[in-house]
């Protein structure tokens, strides 16, 4: 993962289960049946906040709510980020961590995780709240 710019190394069998993941359409659905006997996360209770870019090419206006579905005890907020008001470089899935935008977007994610997703100018002016029903 280091030698293409993502991070740390992975273990090899995590690369070769997370592209069963990604080819499959059920995401890692499958696997979880598969080791556990059930399709979701039933019983996981504790509020999820999920923010996504505006130009994620992975997490978008269908899959990042439908993320939300393998958790359907937990209540979930999803945003998305409109990143084009803030920056003309490419964030895509994974450039938000990029120290590159630590002064313009950084912040706009310590003010929606720090206030619980409850401020009304993070809402109004920086990110799109979609309701998530599961």
């Amino acid at each position: 993962m280091k030698k293409i710019g993502w991070g740390e190394n992975l273990p090899r069998n995590m690369m070769k289960e997370w592209r069963e993941w990604c080819l499959s359409k059920t995401y890692f659905r499958s696997a979880i049946l598969k080791k556990t006997n059930l399709d979701k996360f039933y019983g996981f209770t504790i509020p999820i906040t999920s923010i996504y870019m505006s130009d994620d090419e992975l997490a978008n206006d269908t899959t990042a709510p439908m993320m939300m579905n393998f958790f359907p005890d937990a209540p979930s907020k999803v945003y998305k980020l409109q990143v084009e008001k803030y920056t003309t470089c490419k964030v895509g899935h994974t450039g938000i961590f990029r120290k590159k935008f630590q002064d313009n977007l950084w912040p706009l994610l310590v003010d929606v995780i720090s206030n619980d997703c409850n401020t009304a100018n993070a809402v109004n002016n920086r990110l799109r709240y979609s309701p998530h029903t599961g």
